[in-house]
């Protein structure tokens, strides 16, 4: 996934929120790329360099920055504008189980006859892709780019759930260069003219 986050942001120039669902997947990412993002022309910005308010005026102030957060920052982040016309989610939005309060949630589905990753994981998940979405447009004048790297939403029955939370738009899938030439093509109608 390193390697697609890099090309993406060749192509969004920056301008890009990286959403992760672990601690463990954000770091792991940043230690690769974070050696070579001068060689893209931007500031990468990283979760806990500095307090969440400071993270999103700086993120928002530099138009060409890449955030690099987890799934706190998939609510309550107000980016309008250019400087966030990419949001990357990393992998689908799934709760941990082994927290004692999904446990016991879980567990009270099933003892009911129900099915806890139908009735339950699966449309929590659901909400929250949605909410990560929504940090992409904040006005009506926005546009963007989502991209989602987790390919169960396109190879797992379930993943309709997901798609069937987006408003209408374009959905594109495919190779990552197919993925990725859409993704130019869309956001170059946006360039500011040369003058």
């Amino acid at each position: 996934s390193a390697r697609f986050l890099w090309r993406a942001w060749k192509v969004t120039r920056g301008r890009s929120l990286v959403l992760f669902n672990s601690w463990g997947a954000l770091r792991r990412t940043h230690e690769i790329l974070a050696p070579h993002a001068d060689k893209l022309g931007f500031r990468l910005l990283v979760q806990g360099e500095m307090s969440k308010r400071d993270l999103i005026r700086e993120f928002r102030d530099d138009v060409s920055s890449v955030l690099l957060a987890t799934s706190g920052y998939r609510e309550g982040i107000d980016v309008p504008g250019e400087s966030l016309c990419s949001l990357i989610l990393h992998r689908l939005p799934f709760a941990m189980p082994n927290e004692p309060v999904m446990e016991a949630r879980l567990e009270a589905i099933e003892r009911a006859g129900g099915d806890p990753f139908l009735d339950f994981s699966v449309p929590a998940a659901a909400i929250s892709f949605k909410q990560a979405f929504g940090r992409l447009i904040r006005r009506n004048s926005d546009f963007g780019v989502f991209f989602c790297l987790d390919q169960r939403v396109m190879t797992r029955r379930f993943g309709t759930y997901f798609l069937a939370t987006l408003p209408k738009c374009k959905k594109v899938s495919g190779t990552s260069k197919e993925v990725l030439r859409e993704a130019e093509r869309f956001l170059r109608r946006f360039d500011s003219p040369v003058t």
